[in-house]
């Protein structure tokens, strides 16, 4: 067995879940690396905070509890209240500016005529059916013109002319060699 985990397949991406507590992030000046240091009370938390504050950034992150933090869940709070509040003063600020003049009472309708009864309809009068067209006359067919073709000449059979010329050739070339070795 290999030493390795298993499990196959893509890494989960999915962010560690933080431990209930508070919770500091030290950094070392000048760097991006950090570090969350936690701890159980917020008295721990402020303790962390002043030991390292003398050579590290620090930034205080506060309460962590059920995966989220929980100044962040006051802040969320705060700030819909503030804009509910808000919302409430502008429009009372744009009233008191453009006060709305106070609507005039609807004057009553008048009553509407009665209803007057319409006229029974009257049946059309049936449409008279068209007399039948004649069947049309069938064309007589023209006669088609067969031609004669003339038959094909057959072709011959054998080819004796190529056959009598390969064995002449073959005989022509031990000739040549026998002339050449006579040269030499």
């Amino acid at each position: 067995m290999s030493s390795k985990s298993s499990k196959k397949g893509r890494p989960s991406t999915k962010p560690a879940r933080l431990k209930d507590g508070y919770y500091v992030e030290v950094r070392t000046k000048g760097t991006n690396m950090k570090i969350m240091m936690r701890s159980d009370t917020r008295e721990g938390m402020m303790d962390i905070a002043r030991k390292y504050e003398a050579t590290k950034d620090i930034i205080v992150m506060g309460e962590h509890k059920n995966d989220e933090w929980v100044n962040e869940r006051k802040a969320k709070q705060e700030a819909k209240e503030k804009a509910k509040a808000l919302k409430a003063l502008l429009k009372a600020e744009k009233l008191e500016k453009n006060p709305k003049p106070p609507k005039a009472p609807k004057a009553p309708k008048a009553p509407k005529a009665p209803k007057v009864a319409k006229a029974p309809k009257v049946a059309k009068p049936a449409k008279v059916a068209k007399a039948a067209k004649p069947a049309k006359v069938a064309k007589a067919a023209k006669p088609v013109k067969v031609a004669a073709k003339p038959a094909k000449a057959a072709k011959p059979a054998t080819k004796p002319a190529k056959k009598a010329a390969k064995p002449a050739a073959k005989a022509a070339k031990p000739a040549a060699k026998a002339a050449k070795a006579k040269k030499k």
